[in-house]
């Protein structure tokens, strides 16, 4: 680290030991003395102040890199300067990798940390393979110089791309590497100009480069691309020119390898940096700025638009991560398809989205949220429904703050949440209650039976119409925690073994779970959850005991049982109508409310629909 401030250092110094606290820490109060540190101790990233006494941090940057035992060390700019473009381009000019504002943003600091330390791993494995490469052949450079064509042949071994050319670029000779990675013969390259073989913007630059070495400065290391087959593939060359004893040129010696590879990684990482892995769009830290950067006078009117998903959370727990990760992706894409290719479109949190629209009115920003809603709408089915809550904000003057704008959005975005989430959330207990069904036919059968089941006996019980129509939901409803069961094991012919049971016996608290999440049925969660508890306190999921156990739950499960009994299961043919009554009568005062089961057996027989057809 250097800095010519002490208090700066020992901050920093403090922030990187919370998290690498294995890491060894050199520091440096200006710019002479950490480049001698860095001579000594070759560290893996260096962090850079720039306004210090003397020698600045752009000078300090030029003089490390300038080195090349250094200029593969990721340096990062910790100032207090703005990061403006200025600033940026001269950091970038000087050879440094990252620029962090003061006061430095934790989270920021430990990504951009972490993804130079990574290129640093990286650079290292490429310059050991380099240095690796660079020794053999320097081993047999100095053997190749005026050898015989039949001593050039070791060179055909190598895994690197070797040539020979003349000043015009013209080939003399190239090993068989180099033929294999233009996919040309050899007596087809020999001849040809090396240059033709590059993009025609790099071709002058390249030549310079070569046509600049002398005797004194024989040699030269450079990375430029070119298209092969129409694929872009990056190269780094070593050019040697080769002087006779009087320092007239002969020719150029120039050996290359491919680090495509290398550069997409560092591309990766680039991109990765700046947007989310999931959606592919911008992330938060690419919002936040292009919100300075775009806060100009010239971008007015600057409308922020705030996005939130509503119901992830009850999707993610009724049909797992992975769906809420779909609807993710589809909130992401219907969003993109309402939007300019200027927009700045960000995914800033979890389920939240963020837009900047330059030169965009408070009218156009709610005909864009328009179109977005209408392109929803005509993509929600009855299995699939999406829902996002808008708000927007509009910066019409300068003076006004953009930070304030923002805040704004983002209440409005949540006053609208308030009431659209929750009818979201009703919806997507439809929809869970539609995949359900689609599961598995038998389910869907079953379950309509149970809520009639119920609602019988609680006629038999005198319950009150509001108390009826709760216990026909509930028992509507009673199984929808098996929407995150496999289907195969719904649906399995025969009966489910030990890890099977296991799964099923936890779709009583997925369905409380799933029910809690929306207030209309928070109350009937409590019932479904205990509908398989027992009497005698030997069910579960909590081993409740006689009346601990909702009297609503104990309906659910007379009728449950009931219908289980009567049903066709792939396994097994139903029980008749007298045997399970008389199941129900043995399990009475063990598994079942005697009440209950009292309730149930007043019930007229031809009023209870069933698979078995004998009533």
């Amino acid at each position: 680290m250097i800095d010519d401030n002490q208090g700066n250092l020992i901050s920093l110094k403090a922030l990187i030991n919370e998290s690498f606290p294995h890491v060894e820490i050199f520091t440096a109060q200006s710019g002479e003395a950490g480049i001698e540190i860095a001579k000594v101790n070759e560290p893996d990233v260096i962090l850079l102040d720039i306004l210090m006494p003397g020698m600045d941090g752009y000078e300090t940057c030029r003089r490390l890199k300038a080195n090349p035992r250094h200029n593969g060390i990721p340096v990062i700019f910790v100032t207090a300067l703005k990061s403006d473009k200025e600033n940026r381009l001269k950091a970038l000019e000087s050879g440094a990798e990252a620029f962090i504002n003061k006061p430095i943003d934790e989270i920021e600091f430990y990504v951009q940390l972490r993804g130079m330390l990574k290129i640093r791993e990286r650079n290292i494995i490429n310059s050991n393979e380099n240095e690796k490469l660079n020794v053999l052949v320097n081993e047999r450079t100095k053997d190749i110089i005026d050898l015989k064509e039949k001593y050039k042949n070791i060179l055909d071994d190598l895994p690197a791309l070797i040539c020979e050319f003349m000043p015009d670029s013209t080939l003399t000779y190239v090993n068989k590497t180099y033929c294999r990675y233009f996919q040309m013969s050899r007596e087809d390259l020999i001849g040809k100009a090396f240059l033709d073989l590059l993009p025609e913007n790099s071709r002058e630059k390249v030549r310079k480069k070569y046509l600049s070495l002398s005797p004194r400065n024989p040699s030269n290391q450079y990375v430029h691309k070119v298209m092969l087959n129409g694929e872009e593939k990056w190269q780094e060359w070593r050019d040697s020119a080769i002087f006779d004893e009087q320092g007239l040129l002969k020719h150029f010696f120039s050996i290359g390898v491919d680090i495509t590879e290398r550069k997409k990684a560092e591309e990766k990482l680039l991109f990765l940096s700046y947007h989310d892995h999931m959606t592919g769009l911008y992330n938060r830290r690419f919002f936040e700025e292009e919100v300075k950067r775009l806060d100009k006078a010239r971008n007015l009117p600057l409308t922020i638009v705030m996005a939130d998903v509503n119901g992830l959370k009850l999707v993610n727990d009724s049909f797992g991560h992975a769906a809420g990760d779909e609807l993710l992706k589809k909130a992401a894409k219907v969003i993109q398809e309402a939007c300019r290719a200027d927009d700045i479109i960000a995914r800033v949190g979890g389920d939240e989205f963020a837009l900047i629209l330059p030169q965009t009115d408070r009218n156009s920003a709610e005909n864009l949220i328009r179109r977005i809603r209408e392109n929803i709408v005509k993509g929600n089915t009855n299995t699939y429904v999406l829902s996002i809550s808008f708000g927007h904000a509009t910066k019409s003057e300068v003076r006004e703050d953009i930070n304030e704008i923002f805040a704004n959005a983002e209440n409005y975005m949540y006053k609208h949440k308030a009431f659209e989430s929750a009818s979201m959330r009703s919806k997507t207990i439809e929809v869970i209650m539609n995949s359900l069904f689609e599961k598995s036919a038998r389910e869907s059968a079953h379950s309509k039976r149970v809520s009639q089941i119920c609602e019988l006996i609680a006629l038999a019980l005198n319950f009150d119409e509001d108390e009826i129509n709760t216990i026909k939901i509930a028992g509507l409803v009673h199984d929808i925690g098996k929407i995150s069961v496999d289907e195969k094991v719904l649906n399995k012919y025969g009966t489910l073994d030990e890890d099977e049971w296991i799964e099923i016996r936890k779709h009583p608290e997925s369905s409380r779970r799933i029910l809690s999440a929306v207030k209309e049925f928070a109350e009937i969660s409590d019932y479904v959850v205990a509908h398989h508890e027992r009497w005698d306190g030997m069910g579960y999921p909590n081993r409740l005991k006689g009346e601990e156990i909702p009297i609503e739950s104990r309906i659910i499960a007379v009728a449950d049982a009931y219908d289980a009994m009567t049903s066709q299961r792939s396994y097994r043919k139903p029980m008749s109508k007298k045997k399970a009554i008389d199941e129900l009568k043995k399990n009475t005062g063990i598994q079942f409310d005697p009440e209950i089961v009292e309730a149930f057996l007043s019930i007229p027989n031809n009023a209870i629909n069933s698979d078995t057809g004998d009533f």
